[in-house]
């Protein structure tokens, strides 16, 4: 049995804990490896969902370590948080003999970095997004005030010791493995960089296909007749987020323009955004609001709602940071067999879309002229081999070849 320590700022009661931490390691447990997970948890998200993951890993046989975010105030208290997992990381390495110590990003590497010099464990860099990056482009850093300035740099120096010390480095896509390589930012020597490309391996977000698997045209006709939509009426689908990263003002332009020549389109919004702030933003766009619904749906009564959705779409703020994105949301739609509309220069979605046959790919920033071509050319996202596009992304975005990939990733960190 390989005891593995795990390590998270993200919690396991927050949704992306529970769809991209716990289903890889409850795989991976059963494949033989032993895990005891520090993650912290936000306060609301512990309390109402604290039983549900406790639950899921006695069952799985995880150790769970659980410690409290700590929000405020920025900087300080990243630092705080930074101090007790090294503290509990510590304490737990000393109770048992770990093998391996795998971090998700950047903050948790800090901790692992410390670990594998002290400890001599080794670790494996799961960055996910770039970071650094992420928080500037965001607007969450101003790199013009003095003190973040210094953070970004000291983070900078820190993230070429994490790909160069680490003995295995996960990527979410092609495209942040191809900037890493070609960016000045990390200069590597040539060794480096060689070594780099050897131990470092992409596996973009997967997809839960027992939750999300093919629908068929009569299961869609059936999901709308439900709610009272005529089965000839087209939906049109966005799920997710809407502040920070994602083109709200594109999305709904994008309805907007396609309602001039597909009158009947309804547009559904899933998303724990605020709905009468889009409501607003949809006003002041003139937006047609009849036939578009808002709502908030739970995960586990997702599958249920997406198969109203002919055609989705993800439209996302392009910049180097996007490079590393991988939406969890194109691989569920894709799953089910929903054609996707997307904007270029955002992770590997233009290349997913463009080989999977399933859907349409706009400029990085949509514009008008970009919504023309849109309606001049909406017939071929009704033309897509939606069955042949489901089955596709059963292999690319397989949480059974996920599980296995990671697997992989461990064989070869332990052989370093």
């Amino acid at each position: 049995m390989i005891k593995v320590l795990y390590l998270s700022y993200d919690g396991l009661t927050d949704p992306l804990g529970q769809s991209q931490i716990l289903p890889y390691l409850k795989g991976l447990s059963a494949r033989g490896y032993s895990f005891t997970i520090i993650s912290f948890e936000k306060p609301d998200a512990f309390s109402k969902r604290k039983n549900l993951i406790q639950k899921i890993c006695d069952e799985t046989k995880i150790d769970w370590r659980p410690l409290n975010y700590t929000k405020t105030p920025p900087v300080l208290s990243t630092i705080y948080d930074l101090s007790r997992m090294n503290s509990r990381a510590s304490s737990v390495i000393r109770s048992a003999d770990y093998q391996l110590v795998h971090v998700r990003s950047y903050i948790p590497a800090l901790v692992a970095l410390r670990v594998k010099r002290r400890f001599g464990i080794p670790f494996i860099f799961d960055k996910r997004g770039f970071w650094i990056e992420e928080r500037v482009e965001g607007e969450i850093w101003n790199p013009n005030n003095p003190l973040l300035a210094i953070v970004m740099q000291y983070f900078k120096k820190k993230e070429r010791k994490f790909f160069i010390e680490s003995e295995a480095v996960v990527s979410l896509t092609e495209s942040a493995v191809e900037a890493i390589c070609r960016q000045q930012v990390i200069k590597m020597t040539g060794r480096e960089l060689k070594e780099f490309k050897e131990k470092t391996f992409v596996i973009p977000c997967a997809a839960d296909q027992n939750l999300f698997s093919f629908v068929s045209s009569d299961e869609r006709k059936r999901a709308k007749e439900k709610i009272g939509i005529s089965p000839d009426n087209p939906v049109f689908v966005y799920l997710g987020s809407v502040g920070t990263w994602y083109l709200l003002q594109e999305i709904l332009e994008s309805y907007r323009a396609l309602r001039e020549v597909l009158p009947e389109l309804w547009f559904f919004i899933f998303t724990g955004g605020d709905k009468e702030s889009i409501l607003r933003l949809a006003a002041q766009l003139n937006v047609p609001t009849d036939r578009m619904k808002i709502e908030f749906v739970h995960r586990e009564n997702l599958p249920d709602k997406l198969k109203l959705a002919d055609f989705s779409i993800n439209y996302m703020r392009p910049g180097y940071s996007r490079m590393a994105t991988s939406p969890v949301k194109i691989g569920e739609l894709l799953s089910m067999g929903v054609p996707f509309i997307v904007n270029s220069g955002v992770g590997d979605s233009e290349s997913q879309i463009t080989t999977l046959g399933a859907g349409m790919v706009t400029k990085p920033f949509p514009d008008e002229e970009s919504y023309k071509i849109l309606c001049e050319n909406y017939s071929t996202l009704f033309e897509v081999n939606r069955e042949d596009v489901a089955n596709q992304a059963r292999e690319v975005f397989s949480l059974k070849n996920a599980i296995k990939k990671y697997e992989k990733v461990y064989q070869y960190a332990l052989k370093r």
